[in-house]
């Protein structure tokens, strides 16, 4: 993966991260529904929602838009309750705990830009 420059760099890879590492943890959430598991309903609703966040605040800043602060504040808002939602399965799913590690340090970069 290529790593970005500029203004808003660190958010750029901190957001790329958690629509990677989101994906997957969707991925697995949605395994485990279709064995008719229903552990991960709710985690499942809060990563699609993180990833589809995450991607838009990712080409935001990507591009030093305007609306980067705002998307930031955003996506820390959802990047928090998702990292919450994921630490319920961090200790029996492993990318449940990389999702809620990535959501963790996406907030905190969140957090030094948003409006």
């Amino acid at each position: 993966m290529h790593h970005a420059s500029g203004k808003y760099k660190a958010l750029v890879n901190s957001s790329a991260d958690c629509v990677h590492i989101g994906e997957e943890c969707l991925n697995h959430c949605l395994t485990m529904l279709s064995t008719g598991d229903k552990e991960l309903g709710e985690c499942s609703k809060s990563v699609n929602q993180l990833v589809a966040t995450c991607d838009a605040l990712m080409r935001l800043a990507a591009q030093e838009s305007v609306y980067t602060p705002k998307m930031a504040a955003l996506a820390g808002q959802v990047c928090k309750d998702c990292e919450a939602e994921c630490r319920k399965h961090e200790k029996k799913h492993a990318l449940c705990k990389a999702c809620a590690d990535s959501c963790a340090a996406c907030y905190k970069e969140c957090q030094k830009v948003s409006a």
